[in-house]
């Protein structure tokens, strides 16, 4: 079995369109996406705000430059870009995933995505209604955990280690797929104080259970893959926002193999 992995595309909409060109050119059997599908910034083409990030502007880079970085051009006025930016993001963000998982189920794509320390619950509702809680692939059992230590961003999903032990699963899986890697393992940030960022809980609940692989994100800088015992770790990183996909080829056959990848999107 061929597994394509990615992370971390906050948004973009050339990303978006690549990995679904990637899964058949790759002949892949699924795509797993390890957390943070949201953008973060808005503009009505005129004003601009970013609720996390470095200011993108359509005025400066053109629509499809601006939505291929992760921007949503939505109809609000100035004050209301002003004002209200983080409603305007989170309701754009859920429709430009929504309409992007309906065009994979669409295409046949087989796929396992969850979300990530940026996406917003009410991404939940879109995700569930397209991936079922309980996940079974070619008899590979799939778990799954979108919560992250605290970082200094003030996103969504971040908690303290004992609610991260509680989103994680409560029964034996195969492969695991955490938006958080874990601690002291692809988690290597130049943010946060610098330093390892990973999750104790995701560390314990991987040397307990064992699972044959663990798929993570978060860590854009921090890409890779290790062992934790007998599990195989994956970080494919991520640089979607600033034109190059990473993405990850497992191969799930007598052993595992695990190819990194990088490729110019915009």
């Amino acid at each position: 079995m061929r597994i394509l992995h990615v992370s971390d595309i906050h948004g973009s909409k050339a990303a978006m369109e690549k990995v679904k060109e990637l899964y058949f050119e790759k002949k892949v059997d699924l795509l797993v996406v390890s957390g943070d599908l949201t953008g973060k910034c808005v503009s009505n083409g005129n004003a601009s705000k970013c609720v996390w990030g470095r200011r993108k502007d359509p005025k400066e880079l053109g629509k499809d430059g601006f939505e291929n970085r992760g921007g949503y051009l939505v109809e609000a006025d100035d004050k209301e870009i002003e004002r209200n930016a983080p409603g305007l993001l989170v309701r754009a963000s859920v429709e430009r995933v929504k309409a992007w998982l309906e065009d994979l189920e669409g295409s046949s794509v087989n796929f396992f995505i969850i979300a990530g320390n940026v996406d917003h619950p009410l991404m939940d509702v879109v995700l569930n209604k397209f991936v079922p809680k309980s996940f079974t692939f070619r008899g590979l059992v799939f778990g799954k955990c979108s919560y992250v230590p605290f970082t200094p961003f003030g996103t969504y999903r971040e908690a303290p280690e004992e609610v991260i032990e509680l989103c994680l699963p409560k029964f034996p899986v195969d492969i695991l797929v955490s938006h958080s890697p874990p601690k002291g393992y692809l988690d290597m940030s130049r943010y946060h104080g610098g330093g390892h960022v990973g999750s104790e809980a995701v560390l314990k609940w991987i040397r307990k259970n064992k699972p044959l692989l663990s798929l993570h994100g978060h860590i854009h800088e921090s890409p890779g893959t290790e062992k934790l015992g007998k599990t195989t770790l994956v970080n494919p990183g991520s640089e979607a926002e600033h034109g190059t996909l990473r993405y990850a080829i497992i191969e799930l056959d007598s052993e595992t193999k695990v190819t990194l990848n990088s490729l110019r999107i915009f």
